[in-house]
C-alpha cells in the first residue's frame, strides 16, 4: 500500500504485502545506486567506445569517420537510462542491468580484440591496442562496483517488491 504525504513523497507501509507488485521506484535512489550510476558511465561508456573504435580499427575504418556517430550512439543509449533511473522507472532499471551485464560480458572479448590489434609482426593499430589495454585496467573497478551493486541493492532488482527497497539517499 502506498501513501503520499502533502510534500509529494511516496511511502510504502508494507500492509498489503500480498498484493504488492514490482514497479517504478520512488524518485532518486539509495546511495549505492548513485555510486553505481557513476560507475555505469565509466564501465559501460568506456566499453561501448572501445567496441566502436576497436572494431573500426579492425575493419580498417578511419576513427574520424566513426567518432561522432559513435558518441551520438553512446549518448542515445546511456542518457535515457540515467534520466529514467533518476525518475525511478522500472524500464530504466532493467536497461541499466542489461547494459551493465553486457559491459561485463564484453570485458574479455575487448581484451582479445586489443591483443588482435597488437599481434603479429605488422600490428593493425598498436596505438588503439595500448589504449584498450589501459582502459581494461581503468574499467575494472567500475565494473566491479556495478556487479556488486546489482547483486546487493534491492532497488536495482526489477523483481523486488516496494517493501524491500532501500530508502532514497535524499529524502524529498
Amino acid at each position: 500500500m502506498t501513501t503520499q504525504d502533502p510534500n509529494g513523497s511516496t511511502t510504502y507501509d508494507g500492509a498489503s504485502l500480498g498484493t504488492e507488485r514490482p514497479g517504478d521506484r520512488p524518485r532518486g535512489g539509495p546511495r549505492p545506486v548513485i555510486v553505481a550510476g557513476i560507475a555505469f558511465f565509466f564501465g559501460v561508456g568506456f566499453s561501448l567506445s572501445e567496441l566502436i573504435l576497436g572494431m573500426a580499427s579492425a575493419l580498417g575504418i578511419d576513427h574520424g569517420d566513426v567518432l561522432l556517430p559513435g558518441w551520438v550512439l553512446i549518448s542515445v543509449i546511456m542518457m535515457p537510462v540515467v534520466v529514467g533511473m533518476g525518475a525511478g522507472k522500472l524500464w530504466a532499471v532493467r536497461l541499466f542491468r542489461w547494459l551493465s551485464f553486457g559491459a561485463m560480458a564484453l570485458y574479455l572479448p575487448l581484451l582479445g580484440l586489443a591483443f588482435y590489434l597488437h599481434a603479429g609482426p605488422q600490428a593493425i593499430d598498436s596505438g588503439q591496442a595500448v589504449v584498450m589495454f589501459v582502459m581494461a585496467v581503468v574499467k575494472l573497478p567500475p565494473l566491479f562496483i556495478l556487479y556488486r551493486a546489482i547483486r546487493t541493492v534491492r532497488w536495482l532488482d526489477p523483481a523486488s517488491l516496494p517493501h524491500e527497497w532501500e530508502p532514497p539517499y535524499i529524502q524529498r
